[in-house]
């Protein structure tokens, strides 16, 4: 893993990656911000991924494709796909007092459920629902 970091901190500063303002685009030289780029998203804790740009018509001149590093919070996990689904009160008839993660404002919130089907978005204990579904565990 040390070796990983090493060649991400070395590989870095060669895509105008700042440290300074980490996440924005910092042209090489003579390259204009506007040329266009392929992202490198920067993730907890050492992992880089490309993602190709949109189709696009590049001018025959344009030899340089210029790219861009966003650093992604760096604690921030995956969240389970659970974790976004609405809090859905099951088929039948008891209530019982439970909890859903409400992905739009990160936090865990109660609602009562009735014994059989539902999803998984539910929890017994709000400390369960933030350590599964919190993106910054």
């Amino acid at each position: 893993m040390a070796t990983i970091l090493t060649l991400i901190l070395i590989i870095l500063p060669l895509f105008g990656y700042s440290h300074q303002n980490p996440g924005m685009t910092v042209p090489a030289p003579g390259e204009s911000i506007d040329t266009p780029s392929r992202e490198v998203v920067v993730q907890h804790p050492v992992t880089v991924q490309i993602a190709d740009p949109s189709p696009m018509t590049t001018p025959p001149s344009m030899s340089a494709l210029k790219t861009r590093v966003v650093v992604v919070h760096n604690n921030m996990v995956p969240v389970p796909i659970e974790c976004f689904q609405p809090p859905d009160s099951g088929t039948c008839s008891k209530d019982l007092a439970r909890i859903y993660y409400d992905h739009e404002t990160r936090t865990c919130k109660p609602f009562s459920y009735t014994g059989c089907g539902g999803n998984a978005n539910r929890f017994q204990s709000i400390k369960n629902c933030y350590r599964i579904c919190h993106p910054y565990r």
